[in-house]
């Protein structure tokens, strides 16, 4: 079936229209956090406020994902332990997050060494997703689990 002058129209301006909206939409896609490579992320990093301080992309990527969660945190138990767990990315890590009233918090990091560069990262992440009036303590242990000698009872409680 021949085109009518209308429908030859149509497909002459949705042409010219198309390079317009594949360059939309890599500019949609190159700025997510997971998609983003390089200075997009860099990019992403001045929106969010968060350096990227020599971090390769993926490494990045957490701490952009830990930056968004911390500025928009209510200062919730809940929130604090994911935006840590997140830019912590150690599976086999415990946290505990203890309530010390009338208004602080601390919290534990077990079963993974934490050395000082990170500590200092996560300590920022702590101060700037709790709430304001609340004091934060991190605890952590730079040494391996592994060195770590642990004195116990017989029956296995701790001494």
């Amino acid at each position: 079936m021949p085109e009518n002058r209308v429908q030859g129209y149509l497909r002459l301006i949705a042409d010219q229209a198309q390079p317009t909206e594949d360059g939309m939409q890599e500019v949609l896609v190159g700025f997510r956090i997971d998609t983003a490579v390089g200075v997009q992320l860099d990019a992403i990093g001045v929106i969010v406020g968060q350096a990227r301080g020599g971090l390769d992309d993926e490494s990045y990527r957490r701490f952009l994902r830990g930056r968004v969660l911390a500025n928009k945190s209510n200062g919730t138990i809940d929130e604090i332990l994911a935006i840590i767990r997140i830019v912590l990315n150690e599976p086999t890590a415990t946290l505990t997050l203890t309530n010390q009233p009338p208004a602080a918090f601390s919290l534990r990091i077990d079963d993974v060494a934490v050395d000082e560069d990170l500590a200092a990262i996560l300590v920022d992440f702590v101060r700037d997703s709790k709430s304001a009036a609340v004091n934060g303590i991190l605890e952590y242990s730079p040494s391996d689990p592994a060195d770590i000698l642990i004195m116990a009872e017989s029956d296995g409680t701790p001494a």
